[in-house]
C-alpha cells in the first residue's frame, strides 16, 4: 500500500503535543498526486481559505518545523501545525485543506 500522501500525526520531542505536516497534494505526471512543500500564502490560495487561522480557530499552531519542534534537519522549513494530541480534528482539517481542496480544484504541479 502506497503511505506516502497520508498525513501522519507525530508526537513533538519533548513537548506532550502533536503535528502533522501541511504539504500540498498536488497533480503531476499522468495524474499521479505528489506531495509538494509550498508556503502559508499557497496553502491558502489553493484551499479557498487562511489555512493559518482556520487551525488557529482550532487550537492549533501553524508554522515550520523550525520554529514549532525545534528541528534542525533537512525538513526544518516544512509548514506544519501543532496540537494537542487529543485534538485530532485539527489533523481532519488538515488533510481536507492540504489534501482534499487541491483535487477539488484540480490543481497541477
Amino acid at each position: 500500500m502506497d503511505t506516502a500522501r497520508r498525513l501522519g500525526i507525530h508526537p513533538v520531542p519533548a513537548g506532550g503535543a502533536c503535528f502533522v505536516e501541511l504539504k500540498q497534494a498536488r497533480l503531476g505526471e499522468n495524474d499521479h498526486p505528489t506531495l509538494r512543500n509550498v508556503g502559508l500564502e499557497q496553502l491558502s490560495l489553493v484551499a479557498g481559505c487562511d489555512v493559518k487561522v482556520v487551525l488557529a480557530r482550532m487550537g492549533a499552531t501553524v508554522g515550520t518545523r523550525s520554529s514549532l519542534i525545534r528541528d534542525t534537519s533537512s525538513h526544518r522549513s516544512i509548514y506544519c501545525a501543532r496540537f494537542p494530541c487529543d485534538a485530532t480534528d485539527v489533523a481532519v482539517v488538515a488533510y481536507v485543506l492540504t489534501r482534499i481542496a487541491p483535487f477539488h480544484k484540480q490543481f497541477r504541479a
